[in-house]
């Protein structure tokens, strides 16, 4: 499973779960907005930012009135159709929208489009947030002519061309005949190619950054002692299985170190450098303290275990 497939995965199952919460009833309308995704690759294609995906509560209540058709069971597939929608075009109504047709229909067999507001600064920061979701038709019947005049005006900006020719056959329109009479020759339309050209740029962007990321990892693991390569080898196993530091693993792990033969000197350092406890007191004189109290306190407890130890093989 790559990286894009286990982000869609996780994004539909975190929205299907609070789209049953909220059809449930256990999310009001006061409450906080319902993250849907993160911004698709063919999104990005048409000019949107990479930022997270958010719908407000009070948003799905009018789309559950105004358009019964959009179901639950429909909005739950929504993050997955923003990966690969047919088409993306700008909203002629709405200054700086955009809409994204997707390969998903209601109910009653209509294809859905949903209009963003981009770029919205909201208390979870800066976001593209859904305007609604609906069906672009009446009665069961898709309204080809509205796409139609859409791409005659220019306003058409990303189109998956084996997709947008068979979502536009069944009414007759050839594409990209239909827009070539307009303004198609005037500006650039995105298509699949572009959106596969960049998810290879984005994979070797990724690549590159973990080689860097690894390689530099590597270089600060030859610049530390073996006690803080000890100390935070059993950090990371404390952490993974606590999930959060507790000041007393600080006293367990310097223990351990001294147990391995460690110096206080060495495990102070280590514990001043990598212990969050410590690290998280106000000065270096605090800190230098601490560590110091610690690594004295254990090196002492092994000594007397120790001295224990041979008593009772010297009886």
């Amino acid at each position: 499973m790559d990286w894009q497939e286990e982000q869609i995965q996780k994004d539909e199952n975190n929205f299907s779960r609070e789209i049953e919460r909220w059809a449930s009833g256990e999310r009001a309308s006061a409450m906080l907005p319902i993250h849907v995704a993160q911004t698709s690759l063919a999104l990005q294609c048409a000019g949107m930012e990479d930022l997270p995906i958010y719908i407000d509560v009070s948003k799905l209540a009018l789309i559950k009135n105004e358009h019964p058709e959009i179901t639950p069971e429909v909005l739950k597939q929504i993050p997955r159709a923003l990966t690969d929608p047919i088409m993306i075009i700008k909203s002629a109504t709405a200054d700086g929208r955009i809409i994204a047709a997707l390969d998903l229909r209601d109910v009653a067999g209509v294809n859905i489009v949903v209009p963003f507001a981009l770029n919205v600064e909201r208390n979870e920061g800066r976001v593209n947030m859904i305007a609604s979701v609906y069906g672009k038709g009446r009665n069961g019947e898709i309204n080809y002519g509205w796409y139609v005049k859409n791409m005659i005006d220019g306003n058409l900006l990303y189109a998956h061309t084996k997709k947008t020719t068979s979502f536009l056959a069944p009414a007759g329109v050839q594409f990209p005949m239909a827009a070539r009479k307009g303004s198609l020759f005037n500006y650039s339309i995105k298509t699949e190619e572009d959106l596969v050209k960049l998810k290879m740029e984005r994979e070797a962007e990724a690549a590159a950054l973990k080689a860097v990321c690894a390689e530099t990892v590597a270089e600060d693991k030859k610049s530390l002692s073996p006690a803080e390569r000890s100390f935070l080898a059993e950090k990371e196993a404390l952490l993974a299985q606590h999930k959060k530091w507790n000041p007393a693993y600080t006293v367990r792990t310097a223990k351990k170190l001294a147990e391995q033969g460690f110096g206080e000197k060495e495990i102070a350092a280590a514990l001043q450098k990598h212990a969050p406890d410590i690290q998280n007191l106000p000065s270096a004189a605090l800190r230098q303290n601490a560590a110091a109290r610690i690594a004295k306190s254990a090196a002492g407890s092994v000594r007397v275990g120790q001295q224990e130890q041979n008593k009772e093989k010297s009886r």
